[in-house]
């Protein structure tokens, strides 16, 4: 397998240490063994891909450091579109318990810094072991030589398809019940997720919907009561990466579903 050059291991070493860890956590079982993010990542770095953002999710035991959940977004010019977005592709990996390695495609929203993940009805795929590295590179890169027109069309589909309230609640509670399970565990009801943080959120159209609604879950600061004593709190940002990734896939898949079927068949 090709590396990447001395220096940009050095500075991802340097920068990223836990893409390097090549083994399984204290807890994990010795027989499945972990695949190394950087493995996964090399043929993507080297074929003009970079990495745009990781987060790692934090941990309390010590014996878990370096083990960590991570997620690692890569960016590269050829998949950029004229407004400044770009599509991206998703690691997810984790050195503990399941230890599989997925990958999903994403969007990033340059006028709202606004980081998409696409759910499973788009590309989904999870490499378990070493040896099937390999095949899910060449679907990932078979998928990519025409996500960019697919994607363009959907979302030029999206911003032609008007949404009301019905179907905006639809699409904010489907997303939480993804994440919560039930409307009883909600921390604050579905509406607080429509709230425009700008002008031109105030768009009716799905795609301006889609977006409003993840950046509202994901990035949180909007102020609700508290079910049970009614004191006002502040919605905090969403760090942890299963909760993320379930809303972000579950809204994605909801959209798609409401632009392709017109699931409500209603129209201004």
């Amino acid at each position: 397998m090709k590396k990447v050059s001395f220096e940009l291991e050095l500075y991802l070493r340097n920068e990223f240490p836990i893409l390097f860890q090549t083994q399984s956590s204290y807890y994990a079982n010795s027989y499945n063994k972990p695949v190394p993010t950087i493995e996964a990542i090399t043929p993507f770095l080297l074929s003009g891909w970079h990495i745009s953002d990781l987060i790692c999710q934090s941990k309390r035991n010590i014996l878990l450091k370096g083990y960590e959940k991570h997620t690692v977004r890569l960016r590269n010019e050829k998949f950029r579109f004229p407004n400044g977005d770009y599509i991206e592709l998703i690691f997810t990996n984790l050195y503990d318990h399941t230890r599989f390695l997925k990958v999903n495609f994403g969007y990033f929203r340059g006028i709202c810094s606004n980081n998409l993940i696409f759910g499973d009805s788009f590309f989904e795929s999870i490499i378990k072991h070493a040896d099937d590295q390999e095949q899910v590179i060449e679907d990932i890169n078979v998928k990519l030589s025409d996500s960019i027109n697919k994607i363009g069309d959907l979302i030029y589909t999206m911003k032609n398809y008007y949404t009301d309230r019905i179907k905006k609640n639809y699409l904010a509670k489907a997303a939480m019940l993804s994440v919560y399970g039930s409307e009883s565990e909600f921390p604050y009801i579905p509406g607080h997720l429509l709230i425009s943080r700008r002008v031109y959120d105030n768009a009716p159209d799905l795609w301006t919907t889609y977006n409003v609604i993840q950046e509202n879950f994901i990035k949180g600061g909007f102020s609700y009561n508290a079910k049970n004593t009614g004191r006002l709190m502040r919605a905090r940002e969403v760090t942890n990466i299963d909760k993320r990734l379930k809303f972000n896939c579950e809204l994605w898949n909801s959209v798609v579903e409401l632009a392709i079927t017109d699931k409500f068949k209603v129209h201004p």
